[in-house]
């Protein structure tokens, strides 16, 4: 999958079940996931990246555009909000 470009691996990343879309998820970097996130319906992006520690968060956060960035800050439950802004900056 890694060969197809972001918006191609975002449409199926969309269409997998839940439970495949998670282990897909576990498996890649940041650096891939973060291109990906680029192209995911906003929807969606806090359902990828829920089980994610706040580190895990900043570290694909980083590599994203700022917009999307600030659109998936903006959609974490407020305590993780929090914590995940203090390290940005």
């Amino acid at each position: 999958m890694s060969q197809r470009h972001a918006a191609d691996q975002a449409d199926v990343i969309e269409n997998l079940e839940p439970e495949t879309r998670t282990a897909l998820i576990e498996e890649m970097d940041a650096d891939q996931l973060a291109e990906i996130l680029e192209y995911v319906h906003e929807e969606l992006r806090g359902d990828m990246l829920e089980g994610f520690t706040p580190k895990e968060l900043v570290d694909v956060l980083d590599l994203v555009d700022e917009d999307v960035a600030a659109d998936i800050a903006q959609d974490l439950p407020r305590e993780q909000q929090g914590q995940v802004l203090a390290m940005l900056t």
